[in-house]
């Protein structure tokens, strides 16, 4: 695979991973609550994509991003009591967990397309 493709697949398959995985957390846990709740979640889920970003460039590894990234959408439940806003009662269930893993399944695709560029720049390079 040439530089340049490996580069375009890993910047396409990133921003599709990471839109995804925005999109699953707020409509997952941004519904009704109050603003200062909001914006500790929101501050906390841009920490999140922050280290997603700088485990790309400094040491881009599919099981970190993958760890990283479910973090980044299960947070919530450390922080909150189950009954409280933003939960309301919501559980980790194995069918959220399913839906969740796509989205982590995203961001580890990315990595790999980032680890693939990576390698095409050092035998081109």
């Amino acid at each position: 695979m040439s530089r340049r493709t490996a580069l375009l697949l890993f910047l396409v398959s990133a921003v599709l991973a990471l839109a995804v995985h925005y999109f699953m957390f707020e409509m997952t846990y941004l519904w009704y609550v109050q603003v200062e709740q909001a914006r500790l979640m929101r501050g906390i889920y841009a920490a999140v994509v922050a280290v997603i970003l700088l485990l790309w460039a400094l040491f881009p590894s599919r099981i970190a991003v993958g760890l990283v990234g479910l973090a980044g959408l299960y947070f919530p439940h450390l922080i909150f009591a189950s009954d409280a806003r933003p939960l309301l009662g919501r559980e980790i269930t194995l069918g959220g967990l399913a839906v969740t893993l796509v989205s982590v399944a995203l961001l580890v695709v990315a990595t790999q397309f980032r680890i693939m560029w990576k390698r095409s720049a050092r035998r081109h390079g």
